[in-house]
């Protein structure tokens, strides 16, 4: 048994879930022709790198759509990894929280029988780059505040696939923590309001429709029309989705 679903989307890109954790989260692998992009590395519960090297052995680069536990658990796998340039000291030197609480949430509800062997991944990347470092074919890099300071969206142009990280997935979007900025993630909506989209990968759960764009902005958009875009203001709902800010 398995611990990652993996999921051929076309002969250039793979969805790597942990669907058996409660985050559900996402990572993507996309195949160069002589480097390799890893989308977010997960929980760090299991080891990914020999993983993707089953799918494609070439060099692996590896993007953070964010410096959040969920999103970085693998790093000290890979050499080349790369975040915005305001979420780099968070990979560099480590989360300002706990290293009880993350380990708390990683393994809440996970079964037993996944856990053999495991010992806590390093939570950092002292060589970690500015993604200004970055270049992909295909991929362009958006700024996306609002969940983090420097979380950012990858959005392939040819393709017309938004990588959304966690600024929009099905479920509750969370932006009431003391590091996310409500104005600045709807700034960032309205951004990626501009795209022309046809598919939405997000950082965790299910594929979203391409109307949670809307539906989330016009959350958000109610919620400045009451001047309560900040942080306390309570929870909105729409369709498959709500904002907690």
């Amino acid at each position: 048994m398995s611990w990652y679903c993996i999921e051929k989307i076309n002969d250039k890109l793979y969805k790597i879930s942990e669907d058996k954790h409660w985050e559900k989260t996402n990572m993507y692998y996309l195949i160069g022709q002589k480097r390799n992009l890893l989308i977010d590395t997960g929980t760090g519960i299991k080891p990914l790198k020999a993983v993707l090297i089953e799918i494609d052995n070439k060099p692996i680069d590896v993007v953070l759509t964010h410096a959040h536990w969920d999103h970085m658990g693998n790093i000290h796998e890979f050499e080349q990894v790369y975040v915005h340039a305001l979420d780099l000291e968070w990979v560099q030197n480590g989360l300002p929280i706990p290293q009880a609480y993350i380990k708390e949430m990683m393994l809440k509800d996970v079964d037993e029988a996944f856990l053999d062997g495991f010992t806590y991944p390093p939570m950092y990347h002292k060589k970690a780059q500015n993604i200004l470092e970055f270049d992909f074919a295909g991929i362009n890099i958006i700024h996306t505040p609002g969940h983090s300071p420097g979380s950012v969206c990858l959005y392939d142009h040819r393709n017309e696939i938004l990588f959304s990280g966690d600024i929009l997935y099905e479920g509750t979007i969370y932006c009431h923590f003391e590091s996310t900025d409500p104005k600045s993630l709807f700034e960032s909506i309205k951004c990626i309001k501009k795209l022309n989209i046809k598919r939405i990968l997000s950082g965790h759960y299910n594929d979203p429709e391409i109307a949670i764009i809307n539906d989330l902005h016009d959350i958000m958009l109610e919620f400045e029309n009451e001047k309560s875009l900040s942080h306390g203001s309570g929870l909105k709902c729409k369709e498959s989705i709500c904002l907690q800010l």
